[in-house]
């Protein structure tokens, strides 16, 4: 009985490590780009925010201030990879979006980790496969409902 207990219990401290290791810094090593991992994080978060993202997510999202998050996006709109812009709805509200440039970039440094994520994960057998993919639809549908908690 505690032997099925056991099984079912999470082990948080291989998920977390197994995260770390899957994190863009160090899935981006190597990557030839000129931007930094926290340019990444930026578009990454943007990208989430569809189609407007407010420039506190961005400060929240690299745990940096509003003035510091405001001249981070700054130096990425010089880059021509965000734009800014005004909710139609409250003018007051300043939100970020993806240029074409800012999409290419982002869409070039996802692909490239999930090609390393592809490699790294590619010695495991289908069924190992088929758990995680079950597992990780779950985990997703449970961050996106906690997003804003």
């Amino acid at each position: 009985m505690s032997e099925n207990i056991n099984s079912e219990k999470l082990d948080i401290d291989s998920f977390y490590e197994v995260l770390c290791r899957l994190e863009p810094s160090n899935l981006l090593i190597n990557y030839d780009s000129e931007l930094s991992i926290n340019d990444f994080k930026a578009l990454r978060t943007i990208f989430s925010y569809t189609p407007h993202c407010p420039v506190q997510a961005i400060g929240k999202s690299l745990n940096i201030t509003k003035s510091g998050a405001t001249r981070f996006i700054n130096r990425l709109e010089s880059y021509g990879l965000i734009k800014k812009c005004t909710l139609a709805k409250d003018g007051r509200v300043c939100c970020i979006i993806l240029t074409d440039e800012g999409h290419r970039v982002y869409n070039e440094a996802t692909e490239y980790c999930k090609a390393k994520i592809l490699k790294i994960l590619s010695n495991l057998n289908q069924e190992t496969k088929l758990c995680m993919n079950e597992c990780i639809g779950d985990i997703l549908i449970n961050i996106t409902k906690n997003r804003d908690e």
